[in-house]
């Protein structure tokens, strides 16, 4: 099967596979400096929380790598201003900020610019090396609850795209179509960006697996007339008690699930647990530009003059989940450190 990277670390620069212009054409961006990382995020060429994690890594190894002072204090200075701009390229996503002071809170145990240069680097593309293993982890566990023969409804898209090169939920579908399982797919279109339309059903068509779109508002009818037999999502952020912010639909989707007793499945790994987030009404929301709902490409296919609310993220209670696939097993809330 075809391999699919989104991100590739050579020779000091990042090459960012262009997510925007699939599923008509391959293009690369090729980011020399930080800011050209920061701005592939805000555009949504990057997106997913494990992409954007070693996105905004690889972003901080630009920005040290650009420094040419080696004043220890100075070069500190200078990068905690560029962890609050990448934190600020999307907000709502934990993911930025827990990678960056991740890596710059162990700077302080080095002793010259240059040794805290390499460290960056290498931290980063070990976080890039450990996300692929955390993948492989989850749908080793997950793929364990697909039968022979089930059809499973996914949204948004959570694989090789939105990872190092696997993917969460997407993943453990591709992982239950290569041992053989007969599966068949079913991939909501996922608006405003059609995630599902022009990404999961680019990847899925790439590794050859039966798939069939659906518009969203059709999941309740394939839910109610039996055609599916579970639905496996990824997410954004989880809160203590297991509430969990996603793409926008991902609620709705849990709850005609459980009308219908159709297992619901989150997909994703552990470092996105946010225990200091009580419940899912402490998540953040992310609201974005109303042209992604007024526009598809260069079409205009609502008028200009009306109002339009374009929430991306919504929250799924707890209890509408049947388990969460992590690469540390299938877990369930509420959470503690200790996974």
């Amino acid at each position: 099967m075809p391999e699919i990277y989104p991100l590739e670390w050579s020779n000091e620069r990042l090459k960012i596979l262009d997510q925007t212009k699939l599923p008509k054409e391959q293009a690369v961006i090729i980011a020399n400096n930080y800011i050209d990382v920061l701005d592939s995020i805000k555009s949504m060429s990057i997106r997913g929380g494990s992409i954007l994690s070693i996105a905004a890594a690889y972003a901080l190894t630009l920005a040290a790598k650009s420094v040419s002072t080696n004043d220890v204090q100075k070069f500190l200075e200078y990068l905690e201003n560029v962890i609050h701009e990448i934190i600020n390229s999307r907000p709502s996503m934990d993911s930025l900020l827990k990678v960056t002071y991740k890596i710059f809170d162990k700077l302080n145990s080095l002793s010259t610019v240059q040794e805290m240069k390499d460290f960056v680097q290498k931290e980063a593309e070990k976080i890039h090396k450990e996300d692929l293993s955390i993948n492989y982890r989850i749908v080793n566990l997950g793929e364990n609850l697909i039968s022979t023969g089930q059809t499973i409804l996914t949204h948004g898209n959570t694989g090789a795209l939105s990872t190092s090169g696997y993917g969460t939920a997407l993943g453990i579908i591709r992982k239950a179509h290569e041992s053989k399982k007969n599966i068949n797919v079913v991939v909501t279109e996922t608006r405003p960006f059609l995630h599902g339309a022009r990404l999961t059903t680019w990847e899925l068509a790439q590794l050859g697996i039966p798939t069939n779109l659906i518009v969203d508002s059709a999941a309740g009818f394939m839910m109610i007339n039996k055609k599916i037999d579970s639905v496996i999502v990824g997410a954004q952020r989880i809160a203590k008690n297991g509430d969990f912010a996603n793409e926008i639909g991902t609620y709705s989707l849990s709850v005609i699930a459980k009308q219908n007793n159709v297992p619901f499945y989150v997909a994703a790994p552990t470092s996105i647990i946010d225990i200091e987030s009580a419940n899912g009404a402490s998540l953040p929301i992310e609201e974005r530009n109303r042209n992604e709902v007024i526009h598809i490409n260069d079409s205009e296919i609502a008028p200009k003059s009306i109002s339009v609310t374009n929430i991306t993220t919504d929250i799924t209670p707890h209890e509408n989940i049947s388990g969460f696939i992590t690469e540390s097993g299938i877990i369930y809330p509420p959470f503690n450190n200790t996974f």
